[in-house]
């Protein structure tokens, strides 16, 4: 059996680790059946832009690049598991999150702190995941004496996947204690809302290291500060689209990242938030439909930056044709006094 072949088979046969991350908070109250907790909502949310239950989802594994010519092509991907993870018990999946999934969202710090929380958790527990993956794949790799560049680099990411692990672990014990003790002055929210659904809907969290204008912000490989993550979700509402970014503290890092964004006008901004879903965000699904409508040029376009893991031009955000969206912003809010002239 051919190292392909092994790859494959290892994510054919891959089970996945289950843990409530709320247990360090409140584990006296958890459950013992850890559920399949969505980031993104299922019904409300990727059912509105689903076809026949189903949305296109790039996977990020070995043998899905192996397979195509080391690209990664989109699967479709049905909404009962898309955007899940196995990271709440049940107890803590229905009472934690209940603010923002039984009610409509509201352009708050509670919601947006839930929100930021929930992503922040789906970070972890896919950087766990994804090391767990490395090491089994590097030794396949290993064993079938692949190129030791190629080798060098997986210990490259490994090293990088462990300090954003451990980063993301101590900001998440922060945000557990503002839910716990519903203390909200230290949470950031910049709401962007649209008229229509978002043909893509997305949850992911990351710190920005290059900027709407092109010049980079910071460098990783170096320990950060919670406050420098930033979260980002697109999902649908009652009345339309919402995107948001969450962010806590007083992060002038995070600030002028968005405020660069702002500076566009409401014309470009989809463009540019398209550019750094695309470029920089994994947990995203795209609507079946506009997918196929897509030119083949666009899907490439698309195909490049999904692929492009580490080495980020400067320009990729501020430059570069992407793939059209139609979003008419109706509503710009947040609780950032620098970017409260952008309001709407």
């Amino acid at each position: 059996m051919d190292a392909a072949e092994k790859l494959k088979q290892l994510a054919l046969n891959w089970t996945p680790y289950k843990y409530c991350y709320f247990s360090s908070s409140d584990g006296n109250r958890c459950s013992n059946r850890i559920v399949n907790a969505h980031t993104i909502q299922k019904s409300g949310g990727l059912k509105n832009i689903s076809a026949k239950s189903h949305v296109m989802y790039f996977k990020p594994i070995f043998h899905n690049i192996m397979k195509n010519n080391g690209k990664f092509a989109p699967k479709l991907e049905g909404i009962k598991k898309a955007s899940t993870f196995f990271g709440f018990c049940s107890v803590h999946d229905a009472e934690l999150f209940s603010p923002i999934e039984n009610n409509v969202f509201i352009d708050c710090e509670e919601h947006s702190l839930l929100l930021g929380y929930r992503t922040f958790c789906k970070e972890i527990y896919a950087k766990s995941e994804q090391m767990r993956m490395h090491q089994e794949s590097y030794k396949i790799l290993k064993d079938d004496h692949s190129d030791p560049q190629l080798l060098r680099n997986l210990d490259m990411q490994y090293h990088g996947m462990e300090l954003a692990e451990s980063e993301l672990s101590s900001l998440k014990f922060y945000l557990e204690n503002l839910i716990v003790n519903k203390r909200y002055e230290s949470v950031k929210f910049l709401s962007i809302r649209t008229a229509s659904l978002t043909e893509f809907m997305c949850s992911g969290a990351l710190i920005p290291e290059i900027s709407f204008n092109g010049y980079y912000i910071q460098y990783l490989g170096q320990p950060k500060h919670s406050s420098d993550y930033l979260s980002l979700n697109i999902f649908s509402s009652d009345l339309g689209g919402v995107i948001l970014f969450q962010w806590v503290d007083e992060s002038q890092k995070n600030i002028g990242f968005l405020l660069d964004l702002l500076k566009k006008g409401l014309k470009n901004i989809p463009e540019y938030i398209t550019r750094f879903v695309f470029e920089f965000l994994e947990n995203t699904f795209m609507s079946p439909l506009w997918w196929n409508s897509l030119s083949q040029t666009d899907k490439k376009i698309i195909q490049n930056r999904v692929m492009n893991f580490s080495d980020h031009e400067s320009n990729c955000l501020s430059e570069g044709k992407v793939a059209s969206v139609d979003w008419d912003i109706t509503s710009i809010k947040t609780n950032v006094v620098e970017l409260k002239p952008y309001e709407i």
